[in-house]
């Protein structure tokens, strides 16, 4: 399983190869890389210790940076055996990966020792001067250290230009030589041919004679033959026509002259293995269709308009008629007492805004003289004018993300409540907005559920999964018309005063309460967000999501055959278990899920940590409304505690911020302040008890909602 030392090396491997390469942890017995598409794969090796695991890491970097992604197993080199090349290679990459991370030099020659004394190459039992030059120049380049490899004077040369080459041009050109040292060297010390003893009379045969063929003994009539292992063993006369492989050239094949060592090297990896543990499984973003997922706010419109005024509703009467009456009178007197506390906003936005601006403005002087300052001169050396220079403020834009489920049946009304202040601080500072409620829902009462996801993401196996019927509702827009936009804010706060007041037959078809995709809507943010910014020109985004729980599981993509057509694709959906990591290919990390219990192990943390490194200058803000039922779990979720100390303060101030987390900040609010008025209202022949309490819950109320506000305004400005 992928631990956090895999991360580590992952980490390194990219620091030293000076890129976001995509590493790799897999049950393989050796690390590879992967030229073309800038693959780093590393073995999930148990038993390698940590400076062999970073000698492995730097020698494929080595590979990453230097060995360049060419095909050259043809024309001049076609007959090399590409061990030669490797050989060769390695010696180089591993050489200029020390000139370039000094450092490098210690690690390399500490993990050799190790290899060499764990007799990696299987050596120990070999007599190094009977052994292959290309195993032997393997060996001197990797654990000369340990093992002293002899090498005839002739063959010091080839030592010699392996160890100054530079390019792989070089190495190629040597590799060739070599062979062909070696090649003519094989042939030149080949036995003669020994006559078939199965041609000749035998014992009984037509002359009646026994016939014997004294043949001298492989002691007396050669030399050693170079092998599959070095040395010809006693009484071997070459390899048997079985044994022997032809080249389609008729000359011998590779693998009498490939290098032992590094086959045994190879090997002997694969003992380092825990087979047991499970292969890891990479998880991509997929690619979003976002004109397919996101419903415009016209739309929204038109539904809400023709089911208003349709035959339908006209003729149920009296009833729907004053439910509608009633949530529109509310709307408009809600609005008209909502502008002092969206006026406050604008406030302490402006002030916030100008002591960022005057934070980092820069005084200079003009070169002009200050006449008010000429009397100074005999004690003052500055009597220019100065000029203050404020520099341009950021261009602020803003998302919100509403919760469309089921659990925000009691507390809808009041949310849209806090969304629409929100809303029209923004309308009023000038400032682009987007609204979104995620739901199952839409897509549910109007479509089919035919499709296998494909409309709304470009279905690739191992990829995330968005839920068919997963839509966003694009509620609210900057991009409205102003009466246009009043009318998406009334449509907002009618269906949500009707789900509040369970008046669900009253309720267009499609805006109904579902369930909680939050996941899928965070996976679709990452093209939202990037859009946004891009549209707007915005140098600052703020993202607030607005919930009351937790979100419903994401799954991954799974590619198999249609069972009736095999030439056909079908996608499904798998489950994403800890043996998997969420991969972002552009950025070159990788998360890991380890617990959908805890907050740091679970998928929406990690899918907003991912959006915080892809969006570095976005903040992404949680406003999460709490019923005191849930209170308990939700510190032990996010704070892995409820202590008396958090309690007394949730108890006085009912509310909380979270920082240091997957959020930019977490804020936690009760479910029954939200409707709780700050106006100060009391009964004409009211007591002076009773104007005491309703003077203190006006003022606690003021309090509570300028302190969050506040807060959320600072982080915003």
């Amino acid at each position: 399983m992928y631990t956090f030392s895999h991360e580590v090396k992952g980490n390194l491997a990219r620091l030293l190869a000076t890129e976001n390469l995509i590493v790799e942890h897999k049950q393989v017995p050796t690390a590879s890389f992967d030229v073309e598409n800038r693959v780093l794969t590393l073995p999930m090796w148990q038993k390698a210790s940590s400076t062999v695991y970073d000698l492995l890491v730097g020698h494929e970097v080595g590979h990453a940076l230097y060995t360049p992604n060419v095909d050259w197993r043809e024309g001049d080199y076609k007959k090399v055996p590409p061990s030669f090349v490797n050989v060769v290679e390695d010696a180089r990459i591993e050489r200029m990966m020390k000139r370039k991370f000094p450092g490098f030099a210690k690690t390399f020659y500490k993990g050799y020792k190790e290899l060499s004394d764990d007799d990696f190459f299987s050596i120990a039992d070999e007599n190094l001067d009977e052994m292959n030059l290309i195993d032997r120049i393997n060996i001197h380049f990797k654990v000369g250290s340990f093992a002293a490899v002899p090498f005839q004077t002739e063959e010091k040369d080839f030592v010699e230009m392996v160890e100054t080459t530079e390019t792989f041009d070089e190495v190629l050109d040597v590799s060739k030589k070599l062979y062909e040292y070696i090649k003519s060297k094989a042939e030149s010390q080949k036995p003669l041919d020994i006559p078939n003893t199965d041609a000749m009379p035998q014992q009984g045969g037509p002359t009646g004679n026994n016939t014997i063929i004294e043949v001298d003994s492989p002691e007396d009539s050669q030399s050693d033959v170079v092998g599959d292992s070095g040395a010809v063993s006693e009484g071997d006369v070459g390899p048997s026509s079985d044994e022997q492989s032809i080249s389609n050239e008729g000359g011998q094949s590779f693998d009498e002259y490939e290098s032992q060592t590094d086959t045994a090297f190879e090997k002997n990896q694969k003992k380092l293995i825990n087979h047991s543990m499970m292969e890891t499984t990479y998880i991509e973003f997929p690619k979003v269709i976002l004109e397919n997922l996101i419903i415009p706010p016209q739309d929204i419109a038109k539904v809400c308009s023709e089911y208003y005024d349709s035959d339908f509703v006209n003729a149920e009467g009296t009833y729907r008629k004053n439910i509608y009456d009633s949530a529109v009178a509310d709307y408009h007197v809600y609005k008209k007492e909502a502008a002092r506390g969206v006026n406050y906003l604008v406030k302490e936005f402006e002030c916030k805004k100008s002591a960022d601006a005057y934070s980092r403005a820069a005084v200079s002087r003009t070169g002009v003289l200050d006449t008010t300052k000429l009397h100074t001169y005999k004690f003052n050396d500055d009597l220019f004018k100065k000029v203050t220079i404020l520099p341009d403020g950021k261009n602020h834009g803003l998302i919100f993300v509403l919760d469309w489920s089921g659990s925000m049946q009691d507390v809808i009304l009041d949310t849209v409540k806090q969304l629409l202040n929100l809303v029209w601080f923004c309308k009023k500072v000038n400032i682009p907005f987007e609204v979104y409620a995620f739901t199952y829902d839409y897509v549910n009462e109007r479509e089919s559920y035919e499709d296998d996801g494909s409309e709304i993401q470009i279905m690739e196996a191992n990829t995330l999964y968005l839920y068919r019927s997963f839509r966003l509702l694009n509620m609210l827009s900057h991009k409205r018309k102003s009466v246009d936009f009043d009318q998406d804010c009334r449509n907002l706060w009618k269906v949500a005063y009707l789900h509040q007041r369970r008046a669900w037959e009253c309720i267009p078809h499609g805006l109904g309460l579902s369930g909680t995709p939050l996941n899928e809507t965070l996976v679709a943010l990452r093209q939202i967000v990037a859009e946004f910014i891009e549209e707007n020109n915005l140098s600052k985004v703020n993202t607030v999501i607005l919930t009351d729980g937790e979100s419903a599981g994401i799954a991954r993509v799974a590619k198999t055959k249609d069972y009736w057509d095999d030439s056909k694709d079908r996608f499904g959906r798998l489950h994403i278990n800890q043996s998997c990591q969420i991969r972002d290919r552009k950025l070159g990390l990788t998360y890991q899920p380890t617990n959908e219990n805890t907050w740091k192990g679970c998928m929406t943390n990690i899918l907003l940590t991912n959006l915080k490194d892809n969006f570095p200058q976005v903040n992404f803000i949680g406003i999460r409304i709490i019923p005191n039922r849930d209170v308990r779990g939700f510190f032990h979720f996010y704070l892995d505690q409820y202590d008396d100390q958090t309690k007394k303060r949730w108890s006085k101030e009912r509310s909380y911020v979270i920082k240091d987390n997957g959020y930019s900040a977490l804020y936690a609010i009760a479910s029954n302040t939200l409707n709780e008025s700050d106006e100060f209202n009391v009964d004409d022949d009211a007591t002076m008890t009773q104007i005491r309490n309703a003077f203190k819950k006006s003022l606690k109320a003021k309090a509570m909602n300028k302190k969050v506000l506040s807060s959320f305004i600072s982080m915003v400005a």
